[in-house]
């Protein structure tokens, strides 16, 4: 039987505009099974890498640890170790061939943080930042653009770190000449991206557009991401296809135009595309084309998104599977929990604090829903409780219950929703609203014993009492109300008669 191979495209971004490449067949089990080994010991894992590869070709490997550094590979949740094996595979490089300078670049970019556009973590000491620049230089001194462009970047984001206008106007300079000497399309996207938003690192670099008219500063800005896209690169592709989809620059905007953007960038690599196509089908190009909604489609690319390890794509499909699309996709708590616990994991995996925090906020949403909707005790209850304790522990979570609990007796009793929509979203507080009312007017419990345990377990303790008094004076009212609506309904009747 014929086992799955991996076809892996090698490219080595030199000075020329054509991009040289190298086709290499993996055996696809055994690519994963290394990457999977990561975590227990990298260095073992490298070296089956490299035996996989069959060759110690600098470009292959240089490819290898790139994938390692990037690609939807390995566990989730096992970056850091897939980091390191990188990071060995670097070094061998750099040992045996000491003037590739692409294995420099890469290296550089593995130590730097996000912030910096690397790939490490946001703690990383300020010694890995130097060693990164001293990297990026000997690639520049080697004749490379990409390490030209590497270097200047670093020293743009790092204004804040060296306070130099200088350096700042040093590294502006070497982007730009990475990008209109050196056809680097990454500094096209970075030079675009702060003539866009200008601010974040340097404004005194970025402000020379600024006695432009808007629109003819959106067409330079976008002559800058189509640079970027002409040679190929997939984050610029996607640029793109957000311009024409937002009709940025004096374009017409085009949904099909804009999906094939989105499809060139998706292919590229780019998994985020995903997010964009399944908005794109969702929204009708913001409701430009509302002919074009098509949901199942919109769920398809948030699936395939998902599947590469989107983290924008998994926590969004996790928000569908948690309310529910009409007709489309039923409402599905368990899958909903899954995937924003892999939304969750994909972010730490990538340094993302503000993804994180809010799928683990989703989460616990999600867990809080399921504990009041449910029977105490229930496997449901008792399950979704252990799951918050591993999260946030046991008195986090007493005390976020303790909230919860009061607001929904202000939502009851004082008719005052918005504490409780502010924890739990509006949908879902209105799920825990029902129940509470179905147990107040005894709808949810077959007897005493148990409507008693219900109401302590949806208000607490504390108010278990009050809550029971409340819910049989609203009965009683209820039924005069009902009593005397009837009775002058039957006066109206003798009247007409």
């Amino acid at each position: 039987m014929c086992r799955a191979a991996l076809r892996i495209t090698i490219s080595s971004n030199t000075a020329s505009p054509r991009l040289s490449s190298l086709d290499i067949s993996i055996n696809q089990t055994d690519f994963h099974s290394a990457c999977n080994s990561a975590s227990d010991d990298p260095a073992a894992a490298a070296e089956q890498l490299v035996h996989l590869a069959g060759a110690r070709n600098p470009t292959v490997l240089c490819e290898l640890a790139y994938l390692c550094l990037t690609a939807p590979i390995g566990r989730v949740g096992t970056r850091s170790s897939l980091r390191s094996v990188a990071i060995i595979l670097l070094d061998q490089v750099i040992a045996d061939f000491p003037k590739y300078s692409r294995a420099y670049c890469v290296k550089g970019q593995a130590l730097l943080p996000p912030e910096h556009g690397g790939w490490a973590e946001p703690t990383l000491k300020q010694d890995c930042v130097e060693i990164a620049y001293d990297l990026f230089s000997k690639a520049e001194q080697l004749q490379c653009f990409e390490g030209m462009f590497l270097k200047g970047r670093l020293l743009v984001t790092s204004t804040p770190v060296h306070n130099s206008d200088r350096m700042s106007a040093l590294g502006f300079e070497l982007v730009r000449r990475a990008a209109f000497e050196g056809r680097i399309a990454q500094a096209f996207v970075f030079v675009a991206a702060n003539y866009e938003y200008p601010g974040k690192y340097a404004p005194s670099l970025f402000t020379s557009l600024a006695e432009l008219g808007e629109m003819e500063r959106q067409k330079v800005i976008f002559d800058l991401y189509n640079r970027a896209a002409q040679l190929g690169y997939a984050a610029a592709l996607n640029d793109i296809g957000t311009s024409v989809e937002l009709a940025y620059a004096g374009i017409a905007a085009n949904f099909d135009q804009a999906r094939r953007y989105y499809l060139r960038a998706a292919k590229g690599g780019y998994t985020d595309a995903f997010e964009n196509l399944g908005n794109l089908y969702e929204t009708g190009m913001g409701h430009k084309d509302k002919r074009r909604i098509d949901l199942r489609k919109a769920l398809h690319f948030y699936h395939l998104g998902a599947h590469l390890r989107s983290v924008n794509c998994a926590h969004y499909l996790a928000t569908l599977y948690d309310e529910g699309v009409q007709n489309v996709l039923k409402r599905d708590v368990r899958m909903a929990e899954r995937l924003y616990v892999l939304s969750m994991n994909l972010a730490n995996d990538n340094h993302d604090e503000k993804m994180a925090s809010a799928a683990l906020k989703d989460l616990c949403r999600c867990y809080i829903t399921s504990i009041k909707t449910s029977v105490p005790e229930s496997v449901e209850c008792r399950r979704a409780m252990a799951r918050m304790n591993e999260l946030l522990g046991e008195k986090s979570v007493k005390q976020m219950l303790l909230v919860v609990e009061k607001s929904i007796v202000r939502a009851l009793k004082e008719r005052r929703k918005a504490p409780l929509e502010k924890l739990v979203h509006s949908r879902n507080s209105g799920r825990i609203l029902r129940t509470a009312r179905d147990v107040l007017r005894g709808t949810r419990a077959g007897n005493l014993k148990v409507r008693e345990k219900r109401l302590v377990h949806l208000f607490g303790r504390h108010n278990a009492r009050t809550m029971a008094d409340y819910g049989v004076s609203k009965s009683r009212r209820f039924r005069a109300q009902s009593l005397s609506k009837l009775k002058g309904e039957r006066e109206c009747a003798d009247v007409v008669c």
